[in-house]
């Protein structure tokens, strides 16, 4: 998956939220037109880089989608494992294939 395919630069560039706290982000990221099964996958070890700006090791990444609408669509979850962000729709069943750019995804990410 490439929901994260624009760089932590691109995202505060085009305006998205990026909040921080301590070891805490809050981010707004768009969804990816070409969305995968298994996730985003090196999520902390490339994304993360450029938020921290430091090596840091992501514990917790949960969060949702939302359509333009503002109705929930998705929910996200981070595999500790496997270093991938997991997009599933709202029964609980990871999202196939396809095309999430009409979404918005909220991330609350926490790292040590």
């Amino acid at each position: 998956m490439a929901l994260l395919s624009a760089s932590a630069a691109a995202i505060e560039g085009q305006g998205q939220n990026l909040s921080t706290f301590g070891p805490m982000r809050y981010i707004t990221v768009p969804g990816d037109a070409a969305y995968t099964p298994g996730g985003s996958t090196a999520f902390a070890a490339t994304f993360l880089m450029e938020l921290w700006s430091e090596n840091v090791t992501v514990t917790w990444v949960d969060g949702f989608g939302m359509s333009a609408g503002g109705a929930k669509t998705h929910t996200v979850r981070y595999d500790v494992a496997t270093d991938a962000l997991l997009v599933y729709d709202l029964t609980g069943a990871e999202v196939g294939a396809g095309d999430l750019s009409a979404t918005t995804f909220h991330l609350h990410i926490t790292a040590e």
